[in-house]
C-alpha cells in the first residue's frame, strides 16, 4: 500500500472524531442493487485467472435523533471489504466478500442500539460466520463473511451454493413487492445493504430468452427458511414477463408476477405478489362459568404491488415515478409501530405511496438527485436530496445525503427525525 493510500485510509478511519455531518440514507428512497447471482453464458467456459485481492474502505458518518426518545446522536460506521477475485475454472466460480466493520459514537449507548439493533447482527446461519471480537460501551468491532458462494455451470444448467443475495424486481424508489425473500435492510446502521441468505439452488437457461431458477434459503437473522421458483421470458424485444412463487416467510405462501415494457421512449413496469399467511387467533369462551381459551388458525391474505415509469431525457436527466400499494400496512395512523422499521421487519408502515426521482449528471465527476415520497393516506411527505462526487482516478467516491420529513405528528413521516449522512468510499 502506497504512502498516499495509507494517509487517506487513516484519514477515513478518523473521520468519526473530526466531522459532524448530517443524516442517514433514506429509509424508503433507495435503489435496489442488482442480483448477486453468478451469470455465465450457457455452455461457454471461463478461462482461469490469477487470484487477486481487491479492497474497498467505506465510511458512513451520521448525525440524527433517536426514533423513540428523540435524543441527538452521532454514529460512525467504518467498513473494510476484502473481495478475492479470480477463484474460477472452466465451469466453476467462487465469489467472496469479507468484512470488518467498526462502529463508534454515542448512539451505541442508546437503548435502541443495545436492545434492538445490535442483536440483529448476531444471526445464526447454517454455518456460523460472524464474530464480534471486541465490544465496549461506545465501540463495536465486527467481522463477517458478507458473501461467500460458488457455482458450477454446464450446458444451460447452473448450480449454486453459499451466502448470497437473492434479488428480484427493478425499482428506484420503493422496495420491490417481489424482493422479500432475503432479510430487509436495517435503516439506521445499514440502509443500503441486504444481508443475503444461505442459499442452495439450481438455474436452467432455455436459450437467450428464458430462464427458470429454484432455491432454498436460510435466513441468518431470524432463523427462518424461505424458498422460491422464478421463471422469466423475453416475449419480444422490449417486452419481458415473469412469475414467481414460494415460501416468502414463516407460514406464508406467495405468488407473484412482473412485466416490463419499453414504450414512449421509456420503460413501463408492473410487479406484484399475493400472500397467504397463517396466523393463530385466540379468544376466550365461557363454558359452565369457566373461561376457556380457544385457539384457531386463520388465513391473512394481502397483496403488494407497484407500478413504475422511467425515462431518460436529453442533458443527462433521468426521471422515474412509482406508485406502491402495501397490503400489510396499517389503515390507521395510531397503529403505526416504529419498532418494525428499526428492526428491519418492514420499510413501509402505511398502505399507499407515490414517489418520484429526478437525477442529473452535472459533470463527469459530479452528479445529483432529488427524490420525494408521499404517504397517500396520512398526508406525510419525505424528500431526499443527494450530491455525489467521483475523483478523476476513481480512487474515491463521496456522497452527501439528507432526509427531510413533513406532516402531522401522527403521520408516518411527520414523526421521523431529519437526518444527514456523509459517505466516503475508497477503492484500492
Amino acid at each position: 500500500m502506497s504512502a498516499r493510500t495509507k494517509k487517506v485510509f487513516f484519514f477515513l478511519i478518523s473521520l468519526h472524531s473530526t466531522f459532524y455531518i448530517l443524516h442517514s440514507a433514506p429509509l424508503w428512497g433507495f435503489s435496489l442493487a442488482p442480483s448477486a447471482e453468478l451469470r455465465v453464458p450457457a455452455g461457454e467456459p471461463e478461462a482461469p485467472s490469477v487470484l487477486d485481492l481487491s479492497a474497498v474502505a467505506k465510511e458512513s458518518l451520521t448525525v440524527s435523533k433517536t426514533f423513540l426518545d428523540k435524543d441527538r446522536y452521532t454514529l460512525s460506521r467504518t467498513a473494510f471489504y476484502l473481495r478475492p477475485q479470480g477463484l474460477r475454472g472452466d465451469f466453476w466460480k467462487i465469489e467472496a466478500d469479507l468484512q470488518m466493520i467498526y462502529y463508534q459514537g454515542d448512539y451505541l449507548k442508546s437503548s435502541e442500539w443495545r436492545q434492538i439493533l445490535s442483536p440483529l447482527f448476531k444471526g445464526k446461519s447454517a454455518v456460523e460466520w460472524e464474530i464480534a471480537p471486541k465490544k465496549t460501551l461506545d465501540h463495536e468491532l465486527r467481522g463477517r463473511v458478507y458473501r461467500f458462494y460458488g457455482s458450477f455451470n454446464h450446458g444451460g444448467w447452473e448450480m449454486f451454493l453459499g451466502r448470497m443475495r437473492n434479488a428480484f424486481g427493478n425499482t428506484r424508489i420503493f422496495l420491490s413487492p417481489l424482493d422479500y425473500f432475503d432479510d430487509l435492510p436495517i435503516p439506521v446502521s445499514e440502509p443500503n445493504e441486504r444481508p443475503g441468505s444461505d442459499t442452495a439452488g439450481l438455474k436452467w437457461r432455455a436459450g437467450e430468452s428464458s430462464a427458470v431458477k429454484a432455491a432454498y434459503l436460510w435466513s441468518g437473522r431470524n432463523n427462518e427458511y424461505r424458498s422460491f421458483v422464478h421463471a422469466q421470458h423475453l416475449v419480444k424485444e422490449g417486452l419481458e414477463a415473469g412469475m414467481i412463487l414460494g415460501q416468502t416467510g414463516p407460514r406464508t405462501q406467495g405468488l407473484g408476477a412482473h412485466v416490463e415494457y419499453s414504450v414512449f421512449e421509456g420503460e413501463l413496469g408492473w410487479e406484484g405478489m399475493y400472500h397467504d399467511k397463517e396466523e393463530e387467533k385466540y379468544s376466550v369462551e365461557m363454558i359452565g362459568f369457566v373461561p376457556q381459551i380457544k385457539q384457531e388458525t386463520v388465513h391473512r391474505r394481502f397483496t403488494r404491488h407497484l407500478t413504475r415509469w422511467e425515462r431518460a431525457y436529453g442533458g443527462d436527466w433521468v426521471f422515474a415515478a412509482e406508485y406502491y400499494h402495501n397490503g400489510l400496512g396499517e389503515k390507521r395512523t395510531e397503529n403505526y409501530n416504529l419498532l418494525r422499521l428499526l428492526a428491519g421487519e418492514d420499510l413501509h408502515l402505511g398502505r399507499d405511496y407515490a414517489g418520484a426521482n429526478l437525477s442529473k449528471t452535472l459533470t463527469p465527476l459530479w452528479s445529483g438527485l432529488v427524490q420525494g415520497v408521499s404517504n397517500l393516506k396520512d398526508g406525510g411527505f419525505a424528500w431526499y436530496p443527494e450530491l455525489k462526487y467521483l475523483s478523476p482516478s476513481s480512487f474515491m467516491e463521496a456522497k452527501l445525503r439528507a432526509s427531510y420529513f413533513a406532516g402531522s405528528r401522527y403521520s408516518e413521516y411527520g414523526r421521523l427525525p431529519d437526518r444527514a449522512q456523509l459517505l466516503l468510499n475508497l477503492y484500492f
